[in-house]
């Protein structure tokens, strides 16, 4: 038994049964997942890798459509990281970026992307807290700690965000999505003055 499919496995249960949902034994996970998961095994093991000296991060996952299985030429590999609450929500960004280079280093692709799930909006938490691989754990606590906040968080959140997915269709639906809104409204008197900016601009400087 592989020891991350297992905690991934059990994380999905813990979600499935909060949700009320059947939870799938992990030989059926097993099963379902087939060759997807060991293509995805010296992805994992590499990123794992890239994670293993750095303890800010609590944890990080695979997630997006390299994780599912189904990812084309074209596809990122997506990684989410939970890190400290000593890191400074102001050396987030520099944190990203760096990240995002040690990555591409060790996948050898420039499509790699990644997301701190600190700052990450709570509905991309949960789906990556619900599909997503767990690549590597420096504490545990902390980790099911977030896991529980953020799928209480969602519960209470969710009949609010189908109110307002309902909301946006019926205004869809009757054409009305934008009420007049439109955002490209004056594009074309904009383009105009700014040519005539940069045309009065140069003759100046001759």
């Amino acid at each position: 038994m592989d020891k991350k499919a297992a905690e991934n496995m059990a994380d999905l249960q813990l979600i499935q049964a909060t949700r009320g949902e059947e939870t799938i034994p992990f030989a059926d996970y097993l099963r379902e997942s087939g060759n997807k998961m060991m293509d995805r095994k010296v992805l994992a093991q590499r990123l794992e890798a890239c994670f293993a000296a750095d303890t800010d991060i609590i944890a990080a996952y695979l997630f997006g459509s390299v994780a599912k299985g189904t990812a084309g030429a074209l596809s990122d590999v997506d990684v989410a990281v939970l890190l400290d609450d000593a890191v400074a929500g102001t050396d987030y960004f520099e944190r990203r970026l760096q990240m995002m280079a040690d990555l591409t280093a060790v996948t050898g692709s420039n499509q790699t992307d990644v997301i701190i799930l600190n700052e990450s909006p709570l509905t991309l938490q949960y789906a990556v807290l619900r599909d997503g691989l767990l690549l590597t754990c420096h504490d545990e606590e902390a980790r099911v700690r977030f896991t529980w906040q953020t799928i209480i968080r969602y519960l209470d959140y969710q009949p609010t965000l189908r109110r307002y997915e309902q909301a946006v269709l019926d205004r869809a639906g009757r054409g009305v999505l934008l009420d007049g809104y439109n955002p490209h409204r004056g594009a074309v008197e904009h383009y105009r003055r700014q040519r005539k900016k940069i045309k009065i601009s140069a003759n100046v400087n001759v």
